[in-house]
């Protein structure tokens, strides 16, 4: 149950004096004699009551800015939390760009230095099958060369066998 809510002992003794008080007031009627007195019993409760009524007013008020109070350093603290997380979370993700950044150039270097072996492959295949083209050619100009030859040599041979 909350303070608002519950019986407030002051509240009942005020109730309390007010009814004493109309219950006096009547009385008073009865008793001319009196009626001075109860006038200043009067004010002197209703000053009480109007004393109360600030008091508490107060302090309802000083709850009030208590409680904003409290509310505002929540704010900030968690306005802070936000701000805290959020550059915490900024630099995670400027990191994984870099890392996959990093990553991403290693991949190009390993491409890079790939299609240069490559290219020294075909460079060297190049060159061997070159080199067998001029074997070749050398090999079919020597073969021409040789049965032109053999063909001398037989012509020769065929010459000297006629006498």
């Amino acid at each position: 149950m909350s303070k608002y809510n519950a019986v407030n002992p002051r509240k009942i003794h005020n109730m309390n004096l007010i009814r004493n008080l109309q219950l006096s007031e009547s009385a008073t009627g009865r008793q001319e004699g009196r009626g001075e007195n109860m006038d200043d019993g009067t004010k002197i409760i209703l000053e009480r009551m109007d004393k109360d009524a600030r008091e508490r007013e107060s302090r309802y008020h000083n709850d009030a800015k208590e409680r904003e109070s409290r509310y505002r350093t929540e704010m900030i603290e968690q306005d802070r939390k936000w701000r805290e997380e959020m550059r915490e979370r900024e630099e995670r993700i400027l990191n994984a760009i870099k890392e996959g950044s990093d990553r991403t150039e290693k991949k190009i270097s390993a491409i890079e230095d790939e299609v240069k072996q490559i290219k020294a492959d075909v460079s060297s295949s190049v060159q061997h099958a070159q080199s067998l083209v001029t074997a070749n050619k050398w090999g079919s100009i020597g073969t021409i060369a040789a049965i032109v030859a053999l063909a001398i040599t037989v012509i020769i041979a065929m010459i000297q066998l006629k006498p």
